[in-house]
Formats: C-alpha cells, sequence, structure tokens
C-alpha cells in the first residue's frame, strides 16, 4: 500500500472519529469525501474498504441486520492510545473551562463582598 493511502485512511478514521464524538453520529459518505478533498465517490468507498479491512472502522448494522440506509452506516474505531489521547484533550478543555468558571465566581464573590460592604456603609452613615 503506498504512502500516500496509508496517510489517507488515517486521516479518514480520524475523522469519522472526531465528527462521530462531536456530533453523536458517524459522517456521511459525502462528508467523508469532502473532508478528504475527493472529487468521486469510487475514492471514499474504496478508502472505507482498506479502512474496515485494517480494522480501523467498520460498519453498522440495524437492529433487522441491514446496514443502515441513511448513509452514515460507516463507523471509526479508535485505538486505546487514540482515546486515551482523546480523553486528555477533553480533560485539558475541561480542566481549562472549570478554571475560567472559578474564576469568574472568585471575581463575582469580591463583588458581592464589595457590595455588601458599600452598603453597611451607607446603613452606618
Amino acid at each position: 500500500m503506498r504512502e500516500k493511502s496509508r496517510l489517507m485512511i488515517r486521516q479518514l478514521a480520524s475523522f469519522a472519529a472526531a465528527y462521530e464524538a462531536q456530533y453523536g453520529m458517524p459522517p456521511s459518505t459525502r462528508e467523508m469525501r469532502d473532508a478528504l478533498g475527493l472529487k468521486s465517490d469510487s475514492g471514499i468507498r474504496s478508502y472505507i474498504k482498506q479502512a474496515i479491512d485494517q480494522g480501523l472502522m467498520f460498519r453498522r448494522v440495524s437492529a433487522r441486520g441491514g446496514t443502515r440506509k441513511s448513509g452514515r452506516s460507516v463507523a471509526a474505531v479508535l485505538h486505546p492510545v487514540h482515546k486515551a489521547e482523546r480523553a486528555d484533550m477533553r480533560m485539558g478543555a475541561l480542566e481549562r473551562k472549570l478554571h475560567e468558571a472559578a474564576e469568574v465566581a472568585v471575581e463575582a464573590s469580591e463583588a458581592l463582598k464589595s457590595l455588601c460592604h458599600d452598603l453597611r456603609k451607607g446603613q452606618a452613615s
């Protein structure tokens, strides 16, 4: 397999996993094709088949036994190392948001203390 094909397959699996993590469903074939900058459906289908053969992606099966007809029947499988990296990235983002929220809470607390102090001064006069 050529290096370009390997790179495209990895990019496809990475895109599909990121898309599904963000939207809760796998991308359509057209969305995968557009994300990789391909012009034909046959090209993306070939990369999808190779990714499935390599165990990077799989076809979802409906409860009735057939593949889904929505065009969103392919999902990515992340390697455990990549799952851990993604979890670390999400944890880092959550920690940053928590830190920002804590800073806002401290600022609000200081403003409230100042307001209470000003009100007490006004009552004492």
